[in-house]
């Protein structure tokens, strides 16, 4: 019998949230990964859809965005708009 491989999700949003979290935070892959506690190939798969974090991975990542959300935003002006000087 042939095996049929379950089809990807359309939107990689594990992946999403992974780089847009490590973005967030203005860390490398290697920091995020020291951070997560996995290697740096390992955040690299989740960020392209390749894996998932485990559960554990899962509990450090929930720590993270707590940490993201508590700390500031950078305002920018925003593309097009008038700045004064």
């Amino acid at each position: 019998m042939r095996r049929v491989k379950s089809p990807r999700l359309a939107k990689n949003t594990k992946g999403k949230f992974v780089l847009g979290l490590r973005r967030r935070l203005k860390m490398t892959q290697e920091q995020f990964a020291q951070a997560v506690g996995v290697s740096f190939s390992t955040v690299n798969r989740w960020e392209r859809g390749r894996g998932s974090p485990s559960p554990l991975a899962n509990i450090r990542l929930q720590e993270l965005l707590r940490r993201a959300s508590e700390e500031p935003h950078e305002e920018s002006p925003q593309h097009g708009a008038y700045v004064e000087q």
